[in-house]
C-alpha cells in the first residue's frame, strides 16, 4: 500500500511529498468533521446555516495544510535529490510529526466536546500543561477510547513514516532550470 501511495505522488516530481502531506491531512481533516457532525448532528441539526461548517472547515483545512507542506515544499524545489537524500530524516520526521500531531488534535476533539461543547481551544493548551492530573483523570473516564486513540496514532504515524521515506525516495527531480522558476510559483501557491 506504501508503494502504490508512493507511486501515484512520484509523478509530481519534487512536489510529491507536500502533495501528500496536503492530501492526507485534507483527507483526515475532513473525515473527522464528518465524523464531529454526525456524533453531534442532535446539537448541530437546531443552528442556522449549519451547512457552512464543511465549506469554512474546508477552507481552514486547506489553509493549515498548506502550513504543514510549505517546508518540504521549499526543501524539495530548492535542493537537489542528493540533499534532500541527505535531509530525509529531518523531512520524514516533519512529516510525522504534523501529521500525527493532526490526527491526535481531531482524536482529542471528541471527548473535548463532550466536556466544554466546543472544539479543542486555548483551555486545551492550558490542561496540557498539567499531563499527569490530566492523563490520569481521562484515562479513569476514557480508558478504552485512549487505548484505541493509542493504537490509531501508532499506526497512523507508522502510515506516514513508510510513505513519506518511500515518496522521498523514489520522486523524479527536476532540473536547476526548473527548480528555479518552479520555486518562486510554488511558494506563492502556499503561502
Amino acid at each position: 500500500m506504501y508503494l502504490l501511495i508512493a507511486r501515484t505522488f512520484c509523478r509530481l516530481g519534487p512536489l510529491a511529498l507536500p502533495a501528500f502531506i496536503f492530501s492526507a491531512g485534507l483527507l483526515l481533516l475532513s473525515v473527522f468533521r464528518a465524523a464531529i457532525v454526525a456524533t453531534y448532528w442532535s446539537r448541530i441539526k437546531f443552528t442556522p446555516d449549519y451547512l457552512w461548517i464543511f465549506p469554512v472547515g474546508l477552507r481552514m483545512d486547506v489553509i493549515l495544510c498548506s502550513y504543514f507542506a510549505i517546508l518540504p515544499a521549499l526543501l524539495l524545489v530548492l535542493f537537489p535529490k542528493a540533499i534532500v537524500w541527505k535531509l530525509r530524516g529531518i523531512l520524514t520526521c516533519w512529516t510525522a510529526l504534523v501529521l500525527g500531531f493532526a490526527l491526535y488534535m481531531e482524536i482529542a476533539s471528541f471527548p473535548f466536546i463532550e466536556e466544554f461543547d466546543l472544539r479543542p481551544d486555548g483551555k486545551f493548551i492550558e490542561y496540557l500543561k498539567h499531563v499527569r492530573e490530566v492523563f490520569g483523570t481521562l484515562f479513569v473516564a476514557y480508558k478504552y477510547q485512549m487505548l484505541l486513540a493509542a493504537c490509531a496514532l501508532i499506526l497512523w504515524v507508522r502510515f506516514v513514516w513508510k510513505t513519506t521515506l518511500r515518496v522521498i525516495g523514489e520522486y523524479h527531480p527536476w532540473s536547476a532550470g526548473v527548480r528555479l522558476i518552479a520555486g518562486p510559483l510554488i511558494l506563492a501557491l502556499l503561502v
